[in-house]
Order: C-alpha cells, then sequence, then structure tokens
C-alpha cells in the first residue's frame, strides 16, 4: 500500500510541474537573446536582448537603464546599420491598451538608447501589443511583459 501512495504522489507532482508555466523574469531584467556579451567580438554577434516590465508599466528602472547604457557600449564597435525595438504587452487588458502600453516601453527603451549614444535614426519601435501574449496552449503568457532589442548588422 506504500508504494502504491508514494507513485501516486510521485505521479501527480510531475503533473503539476509540467503543467504551471514559468514564472515571468524579474521586473526590469535584462536578457540576452544571443551570446552573452564578455568581449567586443562576441557582442557584435549577438542578436539582441529582451528587457522586462511589471504589469502595465512602461518606465525602465535603474538598473535595466544601466544594463542598456552598458550593452550599447558594447555595440560601440561593430557595425549596426538598425535596432529594431519590438514592444510586447500581456494580454491582462484590452488589445487598444496593450498596443498603448508596448509602445510606450518601446519608446522608453529608445530613449535611454539614444542617452547612451545610439543614433535615434538607426532605431525603429515596433509595438506588437498583446500579439505574442497567448502561448498555443491558450494561456496567458507573462513573460510577454518586455521589450525586444533586435540588432541588424
Amino acid at each position: 500500500m506504500k508504494k502504491y501512495i508514494g507513485f501516486t504522489i510521485a505521479a501527480l507532482g510531475l503533473v503539476a510541474c509540467t503543467s504551471v508555466p514559468p514564472p515571468p523574469a524579474p521586473v526590469g531584467a535584462v536578457q540576452q537573446a544571443g551570446v552573452a556579451v564578455s568581449s567586443q567580438a562576441q557582442a557584435c554577434l549577438d542578436t539582441g536582448f529582451d528587457i522586462y516590465f511589471a504589469t502595465g508599466q512602461t518606465d525602465l528602472n535603474s538598473s535595466a537603464e544601466a544594463v542598456i547604457e552598458q550593452i550599447s557600449k558594447a555595440y560601440e564597435p561593430c557595425d549596426v546599420s538598425l535596432l529594431m525595438v519590438e514592444g510586447h504587452a500581456d494580454a491582462s487588458g484590452d488589445a487598444e491598451t496593450n498596443l498603448m502600453i508596448s509602445e510606450k516601453r518601446s519608446l522608453s527603451v529608445v530613449a535611454a538608447l539614444v542617452k547612451a549614444g545610439i543614433s535615434a535614426d538607426r532605431v525603429r519601435v515596433v509595438p506588437l501589443g498583446e500579439q505574442e501574449a497567448i502561448t498555443e496552449d491558450g494561456l496567458i503568457e507573462p513573460q510577454n511583459r518586455k521589450t525586444t532589442v533586435r540588432i541588424v548588422t
């Protein structure tokens, strides 16, 4: 009898682990979408990075601004022709509000990039709203509260 109880509890634990979506990244966290920036040569190979926001928020915190400044310096020697700044939102609000939030998030990141020395004419804003906020399973993706900066060389 004890063996069956143990197996049942273990099986329920596995089901619970696979059905729960991962927690969102910390607010203000920056995640590299390519190779880690450890040298100037590697920085030029990166394809972009993500910056995460709290629900409904559009302002960068000081740690996100500092990382954007660091990343901007790492890209100085690279031949970057364009930065696509894609704003995202989760699906917790209506589509119009989420599109506005995603645009404001993009503009916050653009302001930080320009402040860090990136030319504004090399930056394009692409507000996507909640377009990528629903997973294939129909679940709301909390990690979609972000801005993705894509580097085009």
